[in-house]
């Protein structure tokens, strides 16, 4: 009998076993000296000598699983995984990626013909990262085998479709909110008939993936639209917006969520660097996007971009060279450190990849005037001196001229109460504020947003004020604070997106808010108000009953980089009186996110306005002017203050405006054909009076694991143009893109992209 038992153990070396002297902690064992090894460990017994093959009737009717196949053509194409790197690998590195809620194909091989009536078959899929897998919690999941017709035994079902002598087809279903991650599957397989036998078991050493499912209905993040879901799941190249609401400047950007260690790293992040995720939290997109805002920065986490909204990018890459999420990530998988360095456009690009790879539908947001409110006030408060400055002890808030987000789609149970929320939710991963210690931002509902509903979770007030917060400005003289304006309509002016399936905007305002100035943007923003702990009777002092001169603050919108611009304050007066106005006009350069960088130019004047009279008073700056201050993506900040002496009315206002960059042109030479090399060129015009040094293009190729840099010989003096060519080979047909960025001493952060369609030869 002793010997029986031993023979057993040492004809299933290669189970998990669970030693209960050790707590059950679960072990995968490698080979037999492992295991013996084990064996000693914990229990002291010494190794028994080999033991002599097994003979008799009993044996010889044994059912053992010899091997196991993953169908991946057959699962990539049925769960839209077949562009992930893992499924086009190699035989021996090929890893099976599936979404949950979908049934996936394995084929079993045997010893011998399955028999439905003398034999059963039992498949355990263990989760990797669970440290005692269990099935109360989900990371433990056994199913019986069954045949097609039958209800299925477990909460996973496993169906035999069809058998082919030794051969099992067998569908594999997982349930729809299983926990997403990394999975081992082992089969048991015995004798039950007449004749019982001892079960064998056959484990795989190659883990699968599970992913979420955009297209099952039974899971959270279920997205109705096909097109929608191969835009915000299946798209591996985008367009991120930037510049100004006069001028939004669309900048490409591939997400790369299909290509080499994307998909690994995600799970990395999830696994091994967060600090605050349980393995089990991982079936629930709530959790694992709010996890997410939280690890593609590097404040809290050793997470992926460290932020640097300073000029100073000694030591990385400056934010505005980037144009993938791919050379970020593969680097931050491989050196384990904060890739070096981002700003709100490159958290969100990188965040839309690690959503994207895990399955969940996500797009990056851009908003216009977007505010940082930092005291939950719903107030955005400016702070102006005598001369027009900004104080900077009193002013804290602030409105960048953009921000970029990300929203995901899925279901919000959390927050149903009577009326439901699901749909879009914002996430934030750029470091501004912190969200229960931590610096991240949402899942927010947009909807809840809309609304007013400010104490949903998570974080509505902080995204209700970036929106549509009211913006106020007061003068600081002799200590005393007095309020010079309101403005209810300067903040999230335009928000938007990639329109679905093309590289057009697409608006969402009407998303976040209601229009301005109606009865129900006021009305929900006080609604709003009262949610808030803040007073704010201030909100309801700027009534003005001075109306005899109207102020306009005026810019040409239309510069190019390298010329001059002008801006101008227009002054109406409306009434039969004379008035005597003291003007002062600043332009600064700015970054982008509504920090004053340098003074650039400084004008004041007295005007007397006589009756139903009509003055402007312009300021123009030169590119000799602004050329060494500018910073960032060439912003400026027009500051101006009109005091009218004898009406006791000031007048202050500010705008944002930028210079236009010139855009890289690409063209692609003939038909683009799959496996055949293709010749295409970049070229761009110098816009500036003076000579472009040390130039650069870096080249961004479908597929690529990062950039090409192609170096310039020589200087691009005034009014010539750069020009490189090149040749690459499209590895897949279909619709494909080219990203081009352009890089000088004198000028930089200028890119382009090219669209084309690759044909099958």
């Amino acid at each position: 009998m002793c010997w029986e038992i031993m023979e057993n153990w040492y004809r299933n070396a290669r189970r998990w076993f669970t030693p209960r002297t050790r707590g059950g902690r679960r072990m995968y064992l490698d080979d037999v000296d492992e295991f013996d090894g084990a064996v000693n460990t914990f229990f002291d017994l010494p190794k028994p000598p080999t033991l002599p093959a097994s003979s008799g009737a009993r044996d010889s009717n044994l059912l053992i699983v010899t091997g196991v196949d993953f169908c991946h053509p057959e699962n990539g194409a049925e769960h839209f995984t077949d562009q992930y790197d893992l499924m086009k690998r190699e035989t021996k590195y090929r890893q099976l990626v599936v979404r949950r809620g979908f049934p996936f194909l394995i084929k079993v091989i045997t010893n011998r013909p399955f028999s439905p009536n003398n034999d059963a078959i039992t498949l355990h899929f263990f989760h990797v990262d669970a440290i005692r897998p269990s099935q109360g919690q989900g990371t433990l999941e056994d199913s019986v085998l069954v045949l097609k017709g039958e209800n299925p035994v477990g909460k996973w079902a496993t169906v035999l479709e069809v058998q082919q002598e030794n051969e099992l087809s067998i569908l594999v279903t997982p349930v729809a909110d299983c926990i997403i991650g990394r999975w081992i599957l082992e089969i048991d397989a015995k004798v039950v008939g007449p004749i019982p036998s001892q079960p064998t078991s056959f484990s795989v050493k190659t883990p699968f993936y599970i992913l979420y499912n955009a297209w099952c209905p039974d899971d959270q993040v279920y997205l109705q639209d096909e097109e929608k879901r191969r835009e915000y799941v299946l798209n591996d190249s985008g367009i991120i917006f930037r510049g100004n609401a006069r001028e939004p400047r669309p900048s490409p950007w591939r997400y790369s969520q299909f290509e080499t260690d994307i998909l690994e790293c995600a799970f990395y992040l999830l696994n091994t660097v967060a600090k605050r995720l349980n393995v089990i939290a991982a079936s629930d997109p709530i959790e694992i996007s709010r996890c997410l805002a939280a690890l593609v920065n590097d404040v809290d986490d050793n997470g992926v971009v460290q932020g640097n909204w300073s000029e100073n990018f000694v030591g990385g890459t400056p934010p505005s060279a980037w144009i993938s999420s791919g050379p970020i990530l593969t680097k931050y998988y491989s050196t384990k450190r904060p890739v070096r360095y981002g700003q709100c456009w490159v958290f969100a690009g990188v965040l839309t990849t690690v959503c994207r790879t895990l399955g969940l539908p996500t797009r990056t947001i851009t908003c216009y005037n977007a505010a940082h409110d930092t005291d939950g006030s719903l107030t955005v408060d400016t702070v102006v001196t005598e001369d027009g400055l900004v104080d900077k002890n009193y002013s804290r808030d602030s409105i960048w001229n953009f921000h970029c987000w990300n929203e995901v789609w899925m279901k919000r149970p959390d927050l149903n109460g009577g009326q439901g929320y699901d749909g879009w939710q914002v996430i934030d991963s750029t470091p501004q504020e912190r969200s229960q210690g931590v610096y991240r931002v949402g899942p927010t509902s947009v909807l809840a947003i809309r609304d007013g509903e400010v104490l949903k979770a998570y974080d509505g007030k902080f995204v209700f004020a970036e929106v549509n917060a009211d913006k106020l400005t007061w003068k600081l003289s002799d200590n005393f604070l007095k309020l010079l304006n309101k403005n209810v309509t300067d903040v999230g002016v335009l928000i938007c997106t990639k329109a679905v399936d093309s590289w057009a905007l697409k608006e969402i305002t009407h998303h976040y808010k209601h229009p301005e100035r109606t009865k129900n943007e006021r009305s929900t923003f006080e609604k709003a108000l009262k949610q808030c702990e803040s007073q704010f009777s201030r909100y309801y002092l700027n009534n003005f009953s001075f109306t005899d001169v109207k102020f306009e603050l005026l810019m040409d919108e239309s510069v190019i980089i390298g010329s001059p611009f002008t801006s101008l304050v227009r002054m109406t007066n409306q009434s039969d009186n004379r008035y005597e106005i003291k003007v002062v006009i600043r332009v600064d350069t700015s970054s982008y996110d509504g920090r004053a960088a340098y003074p650039v130019k400084k004008r004041e004047a007295m005007i007397l306005l006589k009756p139903a009279e009509v003055e402007e008073f312009a300021i123009q700056a030169s590119y000799d002017e602004y050329a060494d201050k500018l910073v960032g993506q060439a912003d400026f900040k027009v500051n101006c203050l009109c005091q009218v002496i004898n009406g006791d009315y000031e007048f202050w206002d500010t705008t944002n405006f930028r210079v236009k960059k010139p855009d890289i042109e690409l063209e692609l030479y003939g038909k683009a054909t799959k496996g055949v090399v293709c010749r295409a060129s970049a070229r761009i015009a110098n816009p500036l009076p003076v000579t472009l040094n040390k130039c650069n293009f870096f080249i961004d190729l479908p597929g690529a694991l990062k950039p090409i840099k192609y170096k310039l010989k020589r200087s691009i003096g005034v009014n010539q143009q750069a020009q490189i060519s090149f040749k690459f080979i499209p590895r897949s047909a279909g619709q494909s893109a080219i990203f081009a960025k352009f890089e000088s001493k004198e000028l930089n952060d200028v890119d382009g992209k090219l669209e084309f369609e690759v044909f099958e030869e």
